[in-house]
C-alpha cells in the first residue's frame, strides 16, 4: 500500500474551507480529469453518504467513512473493477492565517498488473496531489468565488 499526501494553507475561514473539500461535487471545479459529480444519496452529506464521478478513465463511485465537520472527513472508493484500493482522508486545521489541508489517502494494487504499475502511478499521482490543492487553493482565494455546492 502506498500513501500520499500534500498540505496547503488557504487564506479562507476554515468554515468555508471544509465545505468547498467535504463536497465531492466541488471537485470538477479542481480535480484533473473529474468531469462530473454527482450526490447519489438524499438527506446532508455525512457517513454512507456516495457520490458518482465520471473521469476520461471511466466511473468511480465514492462513499464518505468518517465526517467531522471543519476537522477532518475520509472516503473510500467503491468499485470493485478498479485497479486499485483507494481510501482517505482530509484533515483541516484553522489559524491566523488561514485553514491548512492536508490530503492524504492510501492506494493499494489489485491484481499483478496494479502491482507492476504501482511506482509509477504512485510518483504521478504524488505530483499530481499537490498541484491539485493549489488550483483549489486558488479557487477559494479568489474573494469572489461562490458559496460551496
Amino acid at each position: 500500500m502506498s500513501t500520499i499526501e500534500a498540505s496547503v494553507t488557504i487564506g479562507r475561514p476554515i468554515d468555508i474551507v471544509f465545505g468547498f473539500f467535504a463536497d465531492p461535487r466541488n471537485e470538477t471545479r479542481w480535480v484533473e480529469g473529474c468531469e462530473t459529480s454527482e450526490k447519489l444519496t438524499h438527506g446532508p452529506i455525512g457517513v454512507g453518504t456516495r457520490f458518482r464521478q465520471r473521469g476520461p478513465r471511466g466511473e468511480v463511485e465514492v462513499e464518505v467513512t468518517e465526517f467531522v465537520p471543519g476537522k477532518r472527513w475520509s472516503f473510500r472508493v467503491v468499485d470493485d473493477a478498479a485497479p486499485f484500493a483507494t481510501v482517505g482522508t482530509q484533515r483541516f486545521e484553522g489559524d491566523d492565517r488561514g485553514t491548512r489541508v492536508t490530503w492524504s489517502y492510501q492506494v493499494a494494487p489489485k491484481g499483478a498488473l496494479a502491482r507492476i504499475a504501482a511506482p509509477v502511478v504512485r510518483i504521478m499521482a504524488s505530483r499530481r496531489h499537490g498541484s491539485q490543492l493549489l488550483l483549489a487553493r486558488d479557487l477559494l482565494e479568489q474573494r469572489s468565488m461562490r458559496p460551496p455546492a
